[in-house]
């Protein structure tokens, strides 16, 4: 019996004991006091307090040194324990208070923290120079000094640099190493000795400042050229027309070069460029490179005068104080200038007859900048607006009567065009090659003086193939235009050669007759504008009239051509399997 009411004893003092202990837990509980701390942040003052379990709701109130009423500036629900008064200001003391709710009732208050906002300084101005990094910041009238934050080249941690009194804003970092980044904060104290947040670094890069050593214009606008700068990732191009002090930021490139397409006829820029690593920008050239835009010269155009002259116009360029005008030869690769002029027109009279000539023109401001070159335009050698024949010779090839009838041409320096045969080209190769190069065109005349139509599709083919790559052989040209002997064509032979067919609209009958007189009386009677005059290369008395011909018909005033320019300049556009007798 004694056992069990010792038992029962034993039992009864724990459960008082651990009822004990549990009351004094929450009886501890109940008791916790709710902290509040006031410290600076970035945007404000941020306030932070200790959690109470029974809380459902915190209730922010401040009130402004020289006040005695608080004034509820915040909320929060049970899980937030901090709160940022972005209102206040620099020039105020603030005294903030927290109160716990549960249930709708305020259930403990936090003690009072008295404070005031110190803003943090930023950063205004980085200046890299040769061996060292400047910054300055803006004046804060409320501080008593600054702490200055870097960060190490590899980027790490900010800690504190340097402190400096209040009347001094600006630094001066020799500690540094070229084609490294560093990072900056400023963080202020006032005269209470409170300490403004620490800012996120700022971060300047001690590397060499890019500078444009090129800008040249072009048909799109100004090309920018600079050298490359070590760790550089990318660069921004800035751009301010020579009138303002603004810059803006027209392009970013991982390139040495960019095109500002932006840029105005005749206006006056300025160009920096930045590198760019990392997303932080390196500093520039303060003095920048000035380049003016000067848009390529438009509507250049030559016209016809006189065999030894040319017109060459332009569109006037707004801006431009005078012009270039350059020209080449069509064989040639070398460019003179010819004239400098500040109208928009000139007459090239030092041309030699006969011969195409290139032009191009370039615009001037003064001597300072140029433009592009404007498109190159090619002269004629005829006057589209003049009478003009085609003289033609078929049956050729011949060494001695087509070298004379090349003779006469070369003399008068005028054209004729050439239907050969195949078959006489390598025997009489070089009179084809003078040909060519005096500016003469070769038709095709078939290969052997076949009758087309009675020949079948290959056998028509071949008759064209062969002789296109004979005269490609010795002259470098394949012939455009064909000629059927004897004037014998079909529909069906015609679609087999797939070449336009030139015949004639005056038959001098110089096979027939083989009379000088004779063929020289049918061109006399019968040529008009636009007439195509058939002769045979292989004559003698043909070589003979030929030398009658040509002076009589530029005396009338006609420019002999061959049959391809006769029919473009009289607007004749050439169609495969289509016959041609004249151009009127």
């Amino acid at each position: 019996m004694k056992k069990v009411l010792k038992s029962a004893l034993l039992m009864l003092t724990a459960g008082l004991l651990l009822f004990s202990l549990a009351f004094c837990a929450f009886a501890a509980k109940q008791d916790n006091t709710l902290h509040l701390e006031a410290k600076n942040a970035s945007k404000g003052i941020k306030l932070s307090w200790t959690e109470l379990e029974a809380a459902t709701s915190y209730r922010v109130f401040r009130k402004t040194d020289g006040s005695k009423k608080y004034r509820q500036i915040g909320k929060t629900d049970k899980t937030t324990l901090t709160f940022t008064d972005k209102k206040a200001d620099t020039e105020s003391t603030y005294t903030y208070i927290v109160k716990a709710y549960s249930s709708g009732s305020v259930y403990k208050k936090s003690n009072s923290v008295a404070t005031d906002f110190t803003k943090p300084t930023e950063i205004k101005k980085f200046t890299v120079n040769k061996k060292s990094i400047s910054l300055s910041w803006q004046k804060d009238p409320k501080a008593a000094a600054y702490e200055i934050y870097r960060t190490k080249p590899d980027g790490s941690k900010l800690s504190l640099y340097k402190t400096v009194k209040a009347g001094t804003l600006k630094l001066t970092d020799k500690d540094v190493s070229t084609s490294k980044k560093y990072g900056y904060a400023i963080r202020t104290v006032n005269k209470n000795g409170k300490k403004s947040a620490l800012p996120e670094a700022e971060y300047c890069l001690m590397m060499k400042v890019p500078k444009i050593t090129k800008a040249e214009n072009t048909t799109k606008g100004i090309r920018l050229t600079w050298k490359k700068t070590p760790l550089a990732e990318s660069y921004n191009i800035y751009r301010r027309s020579a009138d303002s002090d603004s810059f803006r930021k027209i392009l970013n490139t991982k390139k040495l070069s960019a095109t500002d397409t932006g840029a105005l006829n005749a206006k006056k820029y300025v160009y920096i460029v930045r590198a760019v690593y990392n997303g932080v920008q390196s500093q520039y050239d303060k003095e920048g490179f000035t380049a003016l835009h000067l848009s390529p010269v438009q509507d250049v155009t030559v016209e016809y005068v006189t065999k030894t002259s040319n017109h060459i116009s332009w569109s006037p360029n707004r801006g431009a104080t005078d012009y270039n005008v350059y020209r080449r030869a069509e064989n040639s690769t070398e460019w003179t200038r010819i004239k400098r002029t500040s109208k928009t027109s000139f007459t090239d009279k030092n041309v030699k007859r006969g011969k195409v000539y290139a032009y191009f023109v370039r615009a001037y401001i003064n001597t300072d900048y140029k433009s592009t070159a404007s498109k190159t335009v090619y002269s004629v050698t005829v006057d589209p607006k003049g009478k003009m024949v085609a003289l033609t010779y078929d049956d050729g090839p011949s060494n001695i009567i087509t070298s004379r009838i090349l003779d006469t041409l070369e003399k008068h320096d005028v054209k004729a065009t050439f239907f050969v045969l195949g078959s006489r080209i390598e025997n009489n190769s070089e009179p084809l090659k003078r040909a060519v190069s005096l500016g003469c065109e070769i038709g095709n005349h078939t290969y052997g003086h076949v009758n087309l139509p009675s020949l079948d599709k290959k056998e028509i083919e071949k008759e064209i193939s062969t002789t296109n790559s004979l005269v490609k052989k010795y002259t470098g040209t394949v012939p455009k235009l064909a000629r059927a002997p004897g004037g014998s064509t079909s529909e069906y032979s015609r679609k087999a050669v797939n070449m336009p067919f030139i015949y004639w609209s005056i038959d001098t009958r110089d096979w027939e007759t083989m009379d000088k007189k004779s063929i020289v009386a049918h061109v006399k009677n019968e040529t008009r504008d636009g007439s195509i005059i058939l002769m045979h290369d292989i004559y003698q008395a043909t070589a003979e009239a030929t030398e009658v011909i040509v002076p009589w018909l530029e005396k009338e005033g006609y420019q002999l051509v061959t049959v391809s320019e006769l029919m473009k300049y009289k607007g004749i556009e050439l169609q495969k399997g289509v016959t041609y007798y004249n151009a009127y």
